[in-house]
């Protein structure tokens, strides 16, 4: 029970923090980079078994899900964040 309360802390505080939501998002793109790659590399042995070939490129569209909704988020954020800088000089 305490582990869950642990990475509870953890998570939100990577999606804070500026810095660490990039790095997130710059990780999580190179990973989709290597995984569309791989997947025109090995094209042919995914062909020829369409179960794998359906659950590795639904994994990448979920990546790229991903990876849209956090810079999604980081956009909303950053906007907030101008926002109140703007208010603060008023």
């Amino acid at each position: 029970m305490r582990g869950g309360k642990e990475s509870n802390r953890i998570f939100p505080g990577v999606l804070r923090v500026r810095d660490s939501r990039r790095r997130l998002m710059f990780g999580l793109c190179l990973a989709a980079i290597f995984l569309v790659s791989g997947g025109i590399l090995f094209g042919d042995a995914l062909v020829e078994r369409p179960g794998w070939f359906v659950i590795y490129w639904g994994f990448c569209f979920l990546l790229a899900l991903l990876l849209l909704c956090l810079s999604l988020y980081d956009l909303t954020r950053l906007r907030g964040e101008l926002r109140r800088e703007l208010e603060d000089e008023e």
